[in-house]
């Protein structure tokens, strides 16, 4: 049996096994993306292919070493090794973690929710010491009404919100229309998202 006949009669199968009328609403509402919801991120990495995009994009740009330099004689370039943000940038941004991870987990987190967060660890000099990564999904960027001023409202596991600002935070933000925060591709592409969700359902139930 070829494959086209086998095709054609999973199909036969399927519609005799269905006792809906051509003439049934169902037939016609729009696909519903199961396993997939835009306010859930994470939720779109159960598609191959964005899984993929965000794997390669995210790896290669955190491949390439992220160097600090200093302006030396005769207006030269020279690697800045002995600067204290060197190690934190190149080699490791805090004990947990190392740098490579660091810049993957920060390009996955704007490319799912166009907004990259971590905070500042300083000592009592105010030297920078440690960079820790924030989950994006805990984090709202707003501006005061009254001030202009940038601020975050960050909220821990226990579901209390504390307020920081750009002294303790560093911001990634992608793409932006009002250069506040980023806008999450993930949001701005849901239809298409939903659509090959409901699409990878439907091929899993036909067959």
């Amino acid at each position: 049996m070829t494959f086209g006949s086998r095709l054609a009669n999973a199909a036969r199968a399927y519609l005799a096994a269905d006792d809906r009328s051509a003439a049934d609403d169902s037939w016609y509402r729009p696909l519903e993306g199961a396993g997939f919801s835009a306010s859930d991120k994470l939720s779109a990495l159960r598609q191959a292919t964005v899984w993929a995009c965000i794997r390669v994009i995210s790896e290669d740009i955190a491949a390439s070493p992220c160097m600090v330099f200093k302006r030396g004689a005769g207006n030269r370039k020279d690697v800045a090794i002995n600067h204290p943000l060197y190690s934190i940038l190149h080699d490791a941004p805090n004990s947990e973690i190392t740098a490579f991870e660091f810049w993957e987990l920060i390009i996955a987190s704007m490319m799912l929710w166009g907004n990259a967060f971590c905070r500042y660890v300083t000592n009592g000099r105010g030297e920078i010491l440690e960079l820790v990564p924030l989950a994006p999904a805990m984090v709202e960027v707003k501006r005061d009404r009254d001030t202009g001023m940038k601020f975050y409202e960050i909220r821990d596991s226990r579901g209390q919100v504390r307020l920081e600002f750009d002294d303790t935070i560093l911001h990634f933000p992608g793409l932006s229309l009002d250069g506040l925060r980023g806008l999450s591709p993930v949001d701005y592409h849901d239809r298409t998202l939903a659509t090959g969700a409901a699409s990878e359902q439907f091929a899993k139930s036909f067959f």
